[in-house]
C-alpha cells in the first residue's frame, strides 16, 4: 500500500484474513507529507499494523532506503529494498550488490533482529546493463546480491510486465532460480 490512509484502512482486513503482515510501499506515488518525513510515516504505519495485530514490512524506494532506511528500521518487522534502480549501473551488477550489502549492514546495525528479513528487488522492465539483454542483467543482479560480497540479501523479488510474462522471459528466470536456489 502506498499511503498511511491505505495502511490504516486495510490493516484490520489483512489481520482478519490471517496474512500476518502488511507492506508499506513508500515511494514517489505516496503522499508528499509521508515522503517528506518517512521516519514519522513508518512509525505511524507501525502503530496501525500493531493495532491490527499484524507485522509491518516496508518497501521504500532506493532513495528513501539510502536516506532514512536505518532510521526507521526500528519500527519494521520486514524490510524490502527497491534496489532495481541500480541494476543497470554497470555490466557486472557490482554496484547494485555493493549498494544492497551496505544498506543491509546499516539496517541490521540499527535493528539486528531484521537479519533474515531483508530482501531486494530486480526488474525486467528497466533498461539492461551495458552490453547485456534485460534477462542477462536480471540474472546477474539476482545472483550477485545472493552469493557475492557477503551475500547478505535474504531474498530477491522480480518486477515484471506482461511482455516478459508473455514472451517467456519471466518463466525462464524462474526456472533459472529454481535450478540454482531451490
Amino acid at each position: 500500500f502506498f499511503s498511511l490512509a491505505e495502511i490504516k484502512k486495510y490493516a484490520p482486513l489483512v489481520a482478519q484474513r490471517g496474512w500476518g503482515f502488511i507492506s508499506y510501499d513508500l515511494e514517489g506515488i505516496s503522499p508528499n507529507a509521508e515522503e517528506a518525513d518517512p521516519v514519522k510515516a513508518v512509525r505511524t504505519a507501525k502503530q496501525y499494523a500493531t493495532n491490527a495485530g499484524i507485522k509491518l514490512m516496508v518497501a521504500p524506494s532506493q532513495k528513501i532506503v539510502s536516506s532514512h532506511g536505518a532510521q526507521f528500521a526500528q519500527y519494521v518487522d520486514r524490510f524490502h529494498m527497491q534496489s532495481q534502480a541500480h541494476q543497470d549501473n554497470d555490466s557486472s551488477c557490482t554496484f547494485m550488490r555493493d549498494w544492497i550489502n551496505s544498506r543491509i549492514a546499516s539496517i541490521e546495525r540499527a535493528k539486528p533482529s531484521l537479519a533474515g528479513e531483508i530482501t531486494a528487488q530486480v526488474t525486467m522492465t528497466n533498461h539492461p546493463a551495458p552490453g547485456k539483454t534485460i534477462y542477462q542483467t536480471v540474472e546477474d543482479c539476482f545472483d550477485r546480491p545472493l552469493t557475492e560480497g557477503g551475500g547478505n540479501t535474504d531474498g530477491m523479488s522480480i518486477w515484471f510486465g506482461s511482455q516478459q510474462f508473455n514472451d517467456g522471459t519471466y518463466s525462464r528466470l524462474l526456472t533459472y532460480y529454481e535450478n540454482n536456489y531451490s
